[in-house]
C-alpha cells in the first residue's frame, strides 16, 4: 500500500515535470532559465526508472547524479535571483555583492547543521547527507532573496519571476524536509521522507505549470520614468541645502550648553 503510494506520486511528479518543460519550450523561457531547465530534465531522469518498483539502477543512478543535480540547484536558484535582479536598474555590481553575502549566510547555515552528527551510519548516508544541506543552502537563498526584493514595493516585478521563485522555495522546502528525516530516524523513517519529498514534487512542479503564464510576463505597473538632468540637480541641491541646514542646527545645540 505504501509502495503504491509513493509510486503514484513519483508517477504524477513525472508529468508535472514534463508539464513544466512544455510550458517552458511553449512560452521560449528556456533561454531565460536554462539551468532550471536542465535541473527538471535530469530530475525527470532519475525518477524515470523508479516506476518499475526495482531498487536498482534507480538506487545507483540517484547517487552517481548527487553532485549534477546538487550543481544544477545551486544554479537555478542563482538564475531565479538575477531573474528578479533584472528589474532594477543599476544593480549588477550590487547583485553580485548580495547574491555573494546570501549564499555565504546560506552556505554557512548549512555546513552548522552538517556538523551535527546524528550517528546514522549507512551506504546511502553520504548522498541523503549532500541532499538535505543543498536542500536548506538552496531554501534559504530562495527565501532570503524573496525577503530582499520585497522590500521594494514600489518597483515593478514580473509575477513570474516571484512565482518561479516561490516555485523553488516549495520545492528546496519539502527536499529538505523529507531529506532530514532520514538522518533523524537513523534511517526508520523511509516511506515518511519519500512521502514528503514526492508530494513536494507534485506541487511545486505543477504549481509551476499552472501559474507561470504569459500574463505574468506583462509589469503589473508602469515604472516610474527616470529623473532628467535638471531634476536631478535640483534635488542635489535640495539635499545638500537640507544637510546644511542640519549641520548647522547641530553647531548651534552644542554650543549653547558651554556658552560657546
Amino acid at each position: 500500500m505504501q509502495s503504491a503510494l509513493i509510486l503514484t506520486l513519483v508517477n504524477l511528479g513525472s508529468i508535472a515535470k514534463l508539464a513544466v518543460l512544455w510550458r517552458c519550450l511553449a512560452m521560449g523561457v528556456t533561454k531565460r532559465l536554462p539551468w532550471f531547465f536542465a535541473m527538471v530534465l535530469l530530475s525527470l531522469a532519475r525518477t524515470a526508472i523508479m516506476p518499475t518498483g526495482r531498487l536498482h539502477p534507480y538506487l545507483e543512478f540517484w547517487q552517481a547524479t548527487t553532485w549534477p543535480m546538487t550543481i544544477l540547484q545551486a544554479a537555478a536558484a542563482i538564475e531565479a535571483f538575477w531573474l528578479l535582479a533584472g528589474h532594477f536598474r543599476g544593480i549588477r555590481n550590487f547583485g553580485w555583492k548580495l547574491i555573494g553575502v546570501i549564499l555565504g549566510v546560506s552556505a554557512v547555515a548549512a555546513l552548522a547543521v552538517g556538523f551535527l552528527d546524528r550517528g546514522w551510519n549507512n551506504a546511502l548516508r553520504k548522498p541523503v547527507l549532500i541532499d538535505e544541506y543543498t536542500a536548506l543552502w538552496m531554501v534559504l537563498t530562495a527565501f532570503l532573496s524573496i525577503v530582499f526584493f520585497a522590500q521594494f514595493p514600489n518597483i515593478p516585478v514580473r509575477p513570474n519571476a516571484v512565482r518561479h521563485l516561490k516555485a523553488l522555495s516549495l520545492l528546496f522546502g519539502a527536499n529538505l524536509v523529507g531529506y532530514s528525516m532520514l538522518p533523524i530516524s537513523r534511517g526508520e523513517w523511509v516511506f515518511l521522507t519519500n512521502l514528503i519529498v514526492a508530494s513536494g514534487t507534485v506541487l511545486a512542479y505543477g504549481w509551476w505549470a499552472l501559474k507561470i503564464n504569459r500574463d505574468g510576463e506583462i509589469l503589473p505597473f508602469d515604472p516610474q520614468p527616470p529623473m532628467s538632468n535638471d531634476d536631478f540637480d535640483a534635488a542635489e541641491r535640495q539635499h545638500r541645502k537640507a544637510s546644511g541646514e542640519l549641520k548647522r542646527a547641530g553647531s548651534e545645540a552644542l554650543r549653547r550648553p558651554f556658552g560657546w
